[in-house]
């Protein structure tokens, strides 16, 4: 064994030189994979940060799922928000609401501005205050905010809960891997989905003057009406189009409506649309994910190291450093 003198007062600093690096080969570098190897500190990750987490997101799921958005009493009311189940609910997620807002908090004052520059931490806070939000206001209705929206909040908080559970997954290394591959692959796809979306908004917004110029009255046997051309999710027909066109580069869509419309331009509008959004854009979208995949692929062991130690790096003044090192 090894004994590293300076580790004790320089690992806080060299994890958050490496998570800030924007050289990626520095986690080639044996000694750097060695000493990083060795400092796992998933034991310790998983007592103070993993398990408080997950317990927090499963009780918020179960206010949420059983008390928020279950079965209504009558007259369309929400659970009792006095039950006994609600209220231990409610003060357990609070207690370990306090813990964990006190990471945060202990953060902020390690790290100073630098916590404010990471948009995890931002979105990490927020979720917290609201979760807690919806629990007062569940409770007390001090807001008074209309039952619906109090639904749709929790819907959306649900997702986000779930999104930082499998952030968390980065602590493994194979797990790690993974996350840095999505990430990698949002990044690599942003530009394609911003042409993507554009060509969709293009053939939504033909579509709808087209449908405009063409009788549908015979088809239908009713008076014109873009609800009869396409399916209505909105009040809105430009976004009724967009959506239809959404669904047609999926492959849903109805071809009889398209060679009934009495309109050969139309039909026509339909082969180039269907071509382009399901075999050009959508073959270009998995050539992109492949390649991304093929290039995280062969940093696999480097990219797990890389995404483990940002998360090391921000909770760093919570770790009990281990001051010996094989020696490989």
């Amino acid at each position: 064994m090894i004994e590293v003198s300076w580790i004790n007062k320089k690992i806080p600093q060299f994890f958050a030189y490496l998570a800030s690096s924007k050289n990626l080969s520095i986690f080639d570098n044996e000694l750097i994979k060695t000493i990083l190897q060795e400092q796992d500190y998933t034991w310790q990750m998983c007592s103070y940060l993993v398990m408080p987490s997950v317990a927090y997101m499963l009780l918020l799921l179960n206010y949420f799922i059983y008390h928020v958005t279950g079965p209504r009493q009558e007259k369309n009311l929400f659970l009792n928000p006095d039950d006994p189940k609600a209220t231990v609910n409610r003060v357990m997620i609070t207690l370990i609401q306090i813990y964990l807002l006190l990471v945060e908090c202990t953060q902020v004052y390690v790290q100073k501005q630098e916590y404010f520059s990471d948009y995890w931490n931002l979105s990490q806070i927020t979720l917290i205050f609201l979760c807690q939000f919806v629990v007062i206001e569940h409770s007390t209705k001090s807001f008074g905010v209309d039952e619906d929206m109090l639904i749709q909040i929790t819907t959306l908080l649900t997702g986000l809960l779930w999104i930082a559970f499998y952030y968390m997954w980065r602590l493994i290394p194979n797990f790690a891997f993974y996350v840095s591959m999505l990430t990698q692959t949002a990044i690599d796809l942003k530009i394609f989905l911003f042409f993507y979306v554009m060509i969709i908004i293009t053939f939504a917004t033909v579509q709808m003057i087209m449908y405009n110029a063409v009788n549908t009255s015979e088809f239908y046997g009713t008076e014109y009406n873009y609800r009869n051309v396409f399916k209505s999710y909105t009040d809105y027909p430009l976004l009724d189009s967009f959506v239809s066109m959404w669904s047609l580069g999926l492959g849903d869509f109805d071809i009889e409506l398209y060679a009934y419309m009495e309109s050969d331009l139309l039909f026509l509008f339909f082969l180039i649309a269907s071509f382009i959004t399901n075999v050009v854009f959508l073959n270009m979208m998995i050539a992109i994910m492949g390649d991304t995949f093929e290039k995280m692929t062969e940093k696999r062991e480097r990219n797990g190291l890389r995404e483990r130690t940002l998360l090391y790096a921000d909770f760093m003044h919570f770790i009990i450093v281990n001051k010996e090192i094989d020696n490989h």
